[in-house]
């Protein structure tokens, strides 16, 4: 029953997502997720196999140099929005929605 809520509600968050173009968002829900399930499987195994010893730091800084990276790439791609808008001009303040379909349309 609570996965079943749980589904029904990431799969409505991912469609509103992909609706109005977030697919970098769902990218990166999609990759943190995996980089969860791989901290926690690597520290699993070593548990497991005795080949090593599973510590919640390692954890962390797997976690953590993620968002750090995370970081680097969203200040360099905000830069690079910037510094195109500032070229082309920023024509979102003259767009809006249009009520019959998914098109845009820009005012002249």
């Amino acid at each position: 029953m609570t996965a079943d809520i749980i589904s029904t509600t990431n799969s409505c968050i991912f469609k509103l997502l992909a609706k109005y173009g977030h697919t970098m968002v769902i990218a990166w829900l999609y990759v943190f997720t995996l980089v969860l399930v791989i901290c926690f499987a690597i520290e699993i195994g070593q548990w497991y196999s005795g080949t090593g010893r599973p510590e919640a730091a390692d954890i962390m800084y797997g976690i953590g140099g993620f968002l750090f990276m995370f970081a680097v790439f969203a200040i360099i791609r905000g830069l690079f929005l910037a510094i195109i808008n500032l070229i082309k001009g920023d024509k979102r303040k003259d767009r809006y929605r249009s009520t019959g379909d998914d098109t845009y349309y820009y005012k002249h």
